[in-house]
């Protein structure tokens, strides 16, 4: 991440790889940002990380998806390698909307059914912990 709050990933999908551009955070009660993505070849991944390569994080993660009420959430068991080193950042309930304002109120009742406190939330992606 760069002093303007953006983010470059690359992001292993089976054989494919999809360069993701994440904007500014933007005020919000919920994580949200601006965000385009799209496939790229073997040489462009090797190209972006000759640029970037002391700033990269590889994030592995365990994730099992759910669906309740309509809203999909997964339970993800996260790991990051940051200089060589691993560290296991926890397991986390990540809760996605596909940027609709009306799913707002759906993941607000969803966390209540969870049980879970929506101010103990955090905005903070795993690169960035």
């Amino acid at each position: 991440m760069i002093s303007t709050g953006e983010i470059l990933r690359i992001r292993e999908e089976g054989n494919k790889r999809i360069l993701t551009y994440k904007g500014p955070k933007m005020e919000s009660e919920f994580r949200k940002r601006p965000k385009f993505e799209f496939e790229i070849d073997n040489d462009t991944e090797k190209k972006f990380l000759s640029i970037y390569g002391d700033k990269i994080k590889t994030i592995k993660k365990e994730r099992t998806l759910f669906e309740l009420d309509g809203i999909v959430f997964s339970i993800d068991k996260v790991k990051k390698i940051e200089a060589g080193k691993e560290s296991n950042l926890g397991t986390y309930i990540e809760i996605r909307s596909m940027g609709k304002e009306a799913d707002e109120e759906k993941i607000k009742n969803v966390i209540k059914k969870l049980g879970l406190n929506f101010q103990q939330g955090f905005k903070e992606s795993y690169f960035e912990m």
